[in-house]
């Protein structure tokens, strides 16, 4: 578990390292980033069926992404055997090459708000009125920056050139690890900020709603990141490797 209650006491922002043995793979997921529709994800259970319906409906009511890993395997099978073996297929030879060539890296501080009041990134956390309101009643945060490396990203331009279709699916494989990278560090703070009395809120990163993504270059300055685990920027405010994500867990 991450001694959030040391980095607590600290007086000083210091960043930490934290290296993560690869989460399990969500498959459904995978094949709902590659723009499999929900429809033909379906079982012949009607139970599962209508349960994917529910979900389905409520994503559209509510905005959020789908959480599709109740899913269980005998649905990912029909998948497979009924809908579109092909592209199961495909699914696990891209996951068979990519893999081997992820790791799975953070970067990660405790700040409080009033210690970082005289920064350029406060200003542009002032400035967000989405990351105001996700932020109600925390007077602190863990920000966090995760990243699965740049060997996917030397795999999808090789494919890009020579199968457009596989170059989807790793796209879709990237995206379902670092999330799921994310979901391990979001899971184990939120542990041991339970076992100190304290709430977490969701986690925002920049691009969600008003968050300026310029605050980046403050995010990875502050955490080290370009240094430690090797994320940069592009002059677009990109981040390299393509599959990293930063953000702000709240503590309430």
């Amino acid at each position: 578990m991450i001694p959030l209650d040391e980095i607590l006491q600290s007086e000083n922002i210091t960043s930490f390292y934290k290296e993560y043995s690869a989460p399990e793979i969500n498959r459904a997921e995978i094949l709902r980033y590659s723009g499999i529709p929900a429809s033909s994800l379906k079982a012949g259970n009607q139970k599962e069926a209508e349960m994917l319906e529910k979900m389905s409906e409520k994503c559209k009511s509510c905005g959020n992404k789908c959480d599709m890993s109740f899913l269980s395997s005998a649905t990912v099978d029909c998948f497979s055997k009924a809908q579109n073996p092909l592209a199961f297929e495909m699914m696990e030879e891209m996951l068979s090459l990519t893999l081997p060539k992820i790791s799975y890296k953070v970067m990660y501080s405790y700040f409080d708000f009033e210690k970082i009041k005289d920064t350029p990134m406060y200003s542009y956390l002032s400035e967000s009125n989405d990351f105001q309101k996700n932020m109600t009643s925390c007077k602190s945060a863990v920000l966090f920056a995760a990243t699965i490396g740049s060997g996917i990203d030397m795999l999808i331009r090789r494919f890009d050139r020579i199968s457009p279709a596989k170059a989807v699916f790793l796209q879709a494989i990237g995206a379902e690890r670092v999330e799921a990278l994310c979901d391990a560090f979001n899971s184990e703070i939120k542990s041991s900020a339970e076992s100190m009395g304290k709430k977490t809120h969701p986690r925002f990163s920049p691009g969600y709603g008003d968050l300026s993504i310029r605050i980046q270059p403050y995010i990875l300055s502050m955490l080290n990141a370009e240094k430690r685990i090797g994320i940069t920027l592009s002059e677009s405010l990109l981040m390299a490797p393509s599959k990293s994500v930063t953000a702000f867990i709240g503590l309430e």
